[in-house]
Formats: C-alpha cells, structure tokens, sequence
C-alpha cells in the first residue's frame, strides 16, 4: 500500500497482482490498482466553518445593541461583511475550480445572514429617524402667556408648522 498526501487529504493506492481473466490463447496475469481517497476535514473545519459561524453569531449581536448608538452598530455590521468576504476569498483561493462547491454555498449563506443583519440596521435607522422627525415636528417650540382685557390668560403654543393651541383659563383676581 503506498500513502500520497494530497491536497487537503491522503489517497492510498493498493497496487494488486492478479490473475485478470483468460484471452484465447492462454491465461495472463495483469496489474489492478485500488485506490482509497479520504480527505482530511480538520483544515476546512478550522479555517472556513468554525471561523463563518462565529462572525454570524456575532454580526446577530448587533440586534442587542441600543438603537440609538449608530457607531457600534455600523461597526460591527461593516467589520462583520469584511470579514465573511475574506473568509470566502481564501476558501475559494484553495481550490480554482469552475462549478460551485458546497463550501461556496456554505459560504454564500453566511454572507446573507451577515449582510442581512447590516440591513437590519439601516432599516432601523431609516424608521428612528422618522420618529425623531414627527416627535420635533409635533414637539412645541415657544409657549407664551397672553392676557386679555376680560381677566383670561391664554396659553399659546406654536409648533414648528405654525399650529397655535389655544388654552383658556379663567381665574379669579385676589379680593
């Protein structure tokens, strides 16, 4: 048995002498090889399964973080698509093939997972900054105390698209 490393795995020839078959005029002997081919998982779980795993979990953090700290989340979601692209480029740069392999799906999906979680974000953001706008939109601006001839204090209030509230209060004059 003769053991040849390659690549990512060892293939094993066994190289048999055995008698093959009869021809017409006689028995001839010929050479029959076996060949057993195992491929070692070990580097592809330690360089591209563990490592893509981990980066989805922790692009998934970014759905703990507050809503309104834009630099950790835009961070995290940036560092996390960085990475997962390298992460792909290396196991492609291992193996120049031109049919898709299941590490490229593999792959494929953890870059939507962590590409997703970065649009998560933005549609946050999008939705937040709409709130802060009809909040400062309904929010008043100036109040003032107006009084009138008859006694009555009114209560104005402009908000920034020119609404005025009108409150009236009556009160009595001290005696």
């Amino acid at each position: 048995m003769i053991m040849l490393p390659v690549g990512g795995g060892v293939v094993a020839v066994l190289l048999l002498l055995m008698q093959c078959g009869r021809a017409c005029e006689g028995e001839y002997s010929c050479l029959a090889a076996v060949f057993r081919l195992r491929r070692n998982v070990g580097y592809f779980v330690l360089q591209a399964y563990v490592p893509s795993i981990l980066i989805v979990v922790i692009s998934w953090v970014g759905f703990w973080i507050s809503r309104h700290s834009d630099p950790a989340r835009v961070s995290l979601g940036v560092t996390t698509v960085l990475t997962m692209t390298t992460i792909t480029t290396s196991s492609a740069h291992n193996f120049l093939v031109s049919y898709l392999m299941a590490m490229d799906v593999w792959c494929a999906t953890c870059m939507l997972f962590v590409f997703a979680a970065l649009l998560e974000f933005a549609f946050v953001s999008v939705l937040l900054r709409r709130e802060r706008k009809r909040t400062q939109r309904d929010a008043p601006t100036s109040v003032e105390l107006v009084s009138s001839p008859r006694r009555s204090i009114f209560l104005v209030c402009t908000t920034p698209a020119k609404f005025s509230l009108r409150l009236r209060s009556t009160f009595s004059p001290p005696i």
